[in-house]
């Protein structure tokens, strides 16, 4: 399960990326295509068997060609492409590693859970008075929210207490750039979200940190 959380650190990061773009802030999207390569990359390197030393290549050459393209001043188009093509080689890599089970609603549940605790602990780093202090940890939150969703709903676990826990996750955090969410509130959310989806997985999630 370590390997799709990093994973899905990666897709939060992009997200975070591309969210900026999107935005009309791309010059602030760069630290979320740098901290892949710095923060995550070792970790996918190590999950992979020695055997897939050429699909490991392949994962370092694209996610350091995401960071390149911010760092050379490419258009939102180019970095846009450069990030596809890095999640695309991400994705085989969590094919190969994990397969089917990535796809099950246990796997889905527990990784969901590890991802939404991540948003708890990022907004309450980011916020100090009121007010958005690091906001770089902000928009972390953000994306590493809407992996939470993507991977929840990939799994059709997005009903009930659970859909709205994320909902209101989404109005904490309804974009990148916005006012400061009550990190409180989003720690309750989580907390709620957390127990909501711990019975799809009860082997593999645990809720206690989530109010820590």
């Amino acid at each position: 399960m370590q390997y799709l959380v990093l994973a899905e650190g990666v897709r939060a990061h992009h997200a975070a990326a591309l969210g900026l773009l999107d935005a009309g802030a791309g010059e602030l999207a760069g630290v979320h295509l740098a901290h892949p390569v710095a923060e995550l990359l070792p970790g996918l390197h190590a999950g992979l068997d020695p055997a897939f030393a050429e699909l490991g290549a392949d994962l370092d050459r694209d996610l350091r060609a995401a960071a390149a393209a911010f760092t050379a001043r490419a258009d939102a188009g180019t970095i846009g492409a450069a990030v596809g093509a890095a999640d695309a080689t991400l994705a085989r890599a969590v094919n190969l590693v994990a397969g089917d089970v990535a796809a099950t609603a246990a796997t889905a549940a527990a990784v969901a859970a590890e991802l939404l605790r991540t948003v708890a602990t990022y907004t309450a780093e980011a916020v100090t008075g009121g007010e958005i202090a690091v906001a770089p940890r902000y928009e972390d939150a953000w994306g590493y929210l809407r992996r939470a969703r993507a991977v929840a709903d990939a799994a059709g676990l997005v009903t009930g207490a659970l859909a709205a826990a994320l909902g209101r996750l989404d109005a904490a955090l309804p974009a990148i750039l916005a006012p400061a969410p009550d990190p409180a509130a989003v720690r309750a959310a989580v907390s709620d979200a957390c127990a909501a989806i711990a019975p799809s997985s009860p082997d593999l999630v645990t809720c206690e940190s989530a109010r820590s």
